[in-house]
């Protein structure tokens, strides 16, 4: 009987052991604060026109302001995003385009619309291990944007929120910022475990 009762506190206490040493990772964001992000990509595109490779190298970069509006029952947060600032540049085989929300001419209609994007707010929601749930209100967004441009015909706006959803749209979004938050595991671990990250 004095033999189980040890046996029973030994037990209980390597089970505590354990239990301190594992932990949660997750992103550990507050209330009211603001956290800023800067994305840069460079990615080159290959694609066979008409019996020719082509190839394009891309490179993108943004400012981005996240400000964590709440963070729900369900341990998500609440994050209002805007692009403080923005930059594309296409190396195609003939030319080379810029283009930048912070410096343009009067004919650089592009980057006109880029400018304009800038500190508009959209909504992303998070969870704590860093994967984008959900992005809010960006077509809302494109489809203001080309409507400030009444001399544009419908073909060009078309065109301009193509290139806008491709560049800048929830699916890149989701995918910049995942790059760098949906990092953590989905469980409690402990040291030396390893885990894989898919997004």
């Amino acid at each position: 009987m004095k033999y189980t009762s040890w046996l029973a506190i030994i037990l209980l206490f390597l089970v505590s052991c354990t239990d301190k040493n594992v932990y949660t990772l997750e992103l550990n964001l507050k209330e009211k604060e603001i956290y800023q992000q800067k994305i840069s990509s460079n990615t080159f595109i290959k694609q066979n026109m008409n019996g020719q490779d082509i190839t394009i190298n891309m490179i993108l970069n943004s400012d981005v302001e996240f400000a964590v509006l709440e963070i729900t029952p369900d341990t998500n947060y609440v994050l209002e995003a805007k692009y403080k600032s923005m930059s594309l540049e296409m190396q195609l085989p003939q030319t080379k385009m810029s283009f930048n929300s912070e410096t343009f001419s009067s004919d650089d209609l592009f980057s006109q619309v880029l400018s304009n994007m800038k500190d508009v707010p959209f909504q992303v929601i998070m969870s704590k291990t860093g994967k984008v749930l959900e992005v809010k209100d960006m077509d809302m967004l494109f489809e203001s944007l080309t409507s400030q441009f009444p001399e544009l015909g419908e073909q060009q706006k078309e065109m301009i929120r193509t290139q806008l959803n491709e560049s800048f749209g929830p699916e890149s979004f989701k995918g910049n910022l995942e790059l760098i938050t949906a990092i953590f595991p989905e469980k409690p671990v402990k040291q030396n475990d390893t885990w894989t990250s898919n997004f």
